[in-house]
């Protein structure tokens, strides 16, 4: 197993903010931080759960079983752990993930709505990914070989983030 830290050095953790790029406001991210992180997973969780049903019961996420991810969406102070349990995603309590993957919400919009590379992201240093980089690049080719436009959800969602995208920016 290859462990690999790809985060930015100390002086570009406020990147974003540097760059001039929109964060979400800290007074709107206090009810995510109350919140305790299992519930953010858990309530993740569901909505991926049925997003990847067939991927699930085709065994296309096996690669997860008894590994641990960790999402942190950093200027919103959400963040959740997630693992494939029997067939499923579940959500977890772990103190090192396997695999650690954080940025702020404007990275992590720009990639769901597909305006923006997650490897554009890695090397700009907008998302940031530290643990098993092996576990990383399963979970990237996954998803790459998602065909997102079958699902309504996603195809949903991604119209809404193209939408609110150039409002979020303009915004924050």
């Amino acid at each position: 197993m290859k462990h690999y830290e790809h985060t930015a050095p100390p002086a570009a953790a406020g990147s974003a903010s540097r760059l001039g790029l929109p964060l979400f406001p800290r007074p709107l991210s206090l009810p995510f931080a109350r919140l305790p992180e299992m519930l953010h997973g858990r309530a993740v969780v569901a909505v991926l759960n049925r997003l990847f049903a067939a991927a699930l019961r085709e065994g296309e996420l096996d690669f997860m079983q008894g590994r641990s991810l960790r999402i942190a969406v950093e200027d919103m102070q959400l963040g959740f752990c997630l693992t494939l349990s029997q067939d499923r995603l579940t959500a977890l309590q772990v103190t090192v993930p396997d695999l650690s993957i954080s940025g702020n919400l404007h990275a992590f919009m720009l990639m769901a709505a597909r305006r923006a590379d997650p490897d554009t992201l890695f090397f700009q240093r907008l998302l940031r990914m530290e643990g098993d980089t092996e576990l990383g690049l399963a979970l990237k080719n996954f998803l790459a070989a998602q065909d997102m436009e079958q699902h309504w959800l996603t195809r949903q969602m991604e119209i809404l983030l193209q939408q609110a995208l150039p409002l979020y920016e303009r915004w924050f």
